[in-house]
């Protein structure tokens, strides 16, 4: 065999290992929507508020001294003057947002305010018997509310028995629940913060759309932010300036085993190389408070 015939053998071989590579990357990549969807699916909760709401029976309430009703989907939402009927709206339909009011189950809740502080009511079962973890998970939701429905108002909340009488006050600090500017694609919602401009979360969002992990059926949080690149705190200025480390935190709230962690990790790398131009990408799993690891 001479040198010529060598070459085009080694030549054809490259071809072929590299093939293998583009396929197997194009697996991966093919995964999110295959194999790392499977394993995200069975190992967290749709939201990352609705993980505590299935603990809580909440009962149904109609009655017209509440105020005026609204509803959507299955549930109610009643308010009082000086409350307004749009800001009224933009609360339920947030609730709805979030996986709060469904389909598949009645809700209620009442918004009332006094002075300039909202009262964000919820009829649960046995108010005063929930745990301090549930109490913790409606106060982050009072703060949610504040930013993402009402522009950052005062906001407390209320936990009532099935008659609207309040049983806990819980007070909800301003700065609480507010995890930056909001994207919806999908059923799933991006958080980001600048520097991390809305283009890029944007392109995140429907990468992630487009692979199967935000989905029209299920509710998936992610919050993107910027780090220096020795780990740092966050950093104002220019997106993307050399030393910078996009960080990404993936709301997984239960039990994360090995194969879930490795394939957010997978999810990373293909952000970082297919949606940032391989900019370095660290992934954080997320409880349901948006705290992570």
């Amino acid at each position: 065999m001479n040198y010529y015939q060598e070459e085009a053998g080694r030549l054809k071989k490259s071809r072929r290992k590299t093939v293998r590579e583009d396929n197997a990357y194009r697996s991966s990549s093919g995964g999110i929507a295959g194999k790392i969807v499977k394993t995200v699916k069975t190992g967290i909760k749709p939201i990352f508020v609705m993980n505590f709401f299935v603990f809580v029976s909440v009962l149904y309430i109609g009655c017209k001294t509440h105020g005026d009703k609204l509803t959507f989907e299955e549930g109610e939402l009643f308010y009082k003057s000086p409350v307004k009927k749009a800001d009224a709206k933009k609360v339920g339909h947030y609730l709805v947002e979030i996986g709060y009011f469904t389909k598949d189950r009645k809700k209620s809740v009442q918004l009332v305010k006094e002075k300039s502080t909202y009262q964000v009511r919820f009829v649960v079962k046995d108010p005063e018997s929930l745990s301090k973890d549930l109490k913790e998970q409606f106060k982050l939701l009072g703060g949610m509310i504040s930013t993402y429905a009402l522009d950052g108002a005062n906001v407390e909340v209320h936990l009532c028995d099935r008659h609207l009488k309040t049983k806990q006050t819980i007070k909800v600090p301003s700065d609480l629940g507010n995890f930056g500017q909001r994207l919806i694609v999908a059923k799933g919602e991006v958080f980001f913060k600048e520097p991390v401009k809305k283009e890029t979360a944007e392109k995140i969002g429907n990468f992630l759309k487009e692979k199967g992990y935000f989905t029209a059926d299920r509710r998936k949080s992610i919050k993107v932010t910027m780090k220096d690149g020795a780990g740092g705190g966050e950093k104002e200025g220019t997106e993307n300036k050399k030393g910078k480390t996009y960080e990404i935190g993936f709301v997984v709230p239960g039990e994360r085993t090995a194969e879930i962690v490795n394939s957010f990790n997978l999810i990373g790398s293909m952000i970082s190389k297919e949606v940032l131009g391989g900019a370095p990408v660290v992934v954080r799993l997320c409880d349901a408070s948006m705290k992570c690891n």
